[in-house]
């Protein structure tokens, strides 16, 4: 404690010791203010660029939303477009089935009444058969 109060003693007494720690307790002072400065700017800086990060974000997830958005209703536009086709070409086919059973009961009941008709009944031979070609063969050709 009495080095401390003659330190003390000896700085009060001597003008130059006194100068010269008052100078060094400006420059700690000015170096201390000119970090807080820094580090204040540096933090104001940081918190600002941190912020328009978020506003960049959100303005790009709000884009990117609209723009799944539209895809989604566009998606669903075609489903629906593809969803009414195939439920027309459905219909379609049952209709094309139903003509295609009448047409084949016509077909075979023209095939019954054509076998009925003098017509018809010499229709006896085969696909395959040859027996007309024979028989057109038997016949003379003239000979002019």
């Amino acid at each position: 404690m009495s080095l401390l109060i003659s330190l003390l003693n000896v700085i009060k007494n001597n003008k130059t010791i006194r100068y010269l720690v008052i100078g060094v307790i400006l420059l700690l002072v000015i170096v201390f203010g000119a970090i807080h400065i820094k580090n204040s700017i540096y933090e104001d800086g940081y918190n600002a660029g941190v912020a328009k990060e978020q506003q960049t974000q959100q303005i790009q997830q709000a884009k990117a939303r609209q723009d799944f958005d539209t895809l989604q209703a566009k998606a669903d536009a075609d489903r629906s477009e593809l969803n009414n086709k195939i439920a027309k070409l459905s219909t379609d086919t049952e209709i094309l089935k139903e003509q295609l059973s009448k047409k084949e009961t016509e077909l075979q009941q023209e095939a019954k009444e054509y076998a009925k008709t003098t017509t018809g009944s010499m229709s006896c031979f085969a696909p395959n058969d040859n027996g007309l070609h024979i028989i057109n063969k038997s016949f003379p050709t003239s000979s002019h």
